[in-house]
């Protein structure tokens, strides 16, 4: 699975991590739907530092280049 992660970049992670991924993105969602920044900020270190470290960065290209 490919994800983004703000402010790290795109990476490709394996697809056992995708209910973690799943939900700590519901975590997110649900911070956001509250504007609720303590709330925010967990869920989104625990996506940078579980799952930036061991994935393969993805190399920019046309189709997923971060602007």
């Amino acid at each position: 699975m490919i994800v983004r992660i703000s402010g790290e970049g795109q990476f490709s992670i394996d697809d056992a991590a995708t209910a973690e991924l799943n939900r700590l993105d519901s975590e997110l969602e649900a911070a956001v739907d509250r504007n609720d920044e303590a709330a925010f900020t967990r869920p989104c270190t625990a996506c940078s530092s579980r799952f930036a470290p061991g994935a393969r960065r993805c190399l920019p290209t046309p189709w997923n280049r971060l602007t």
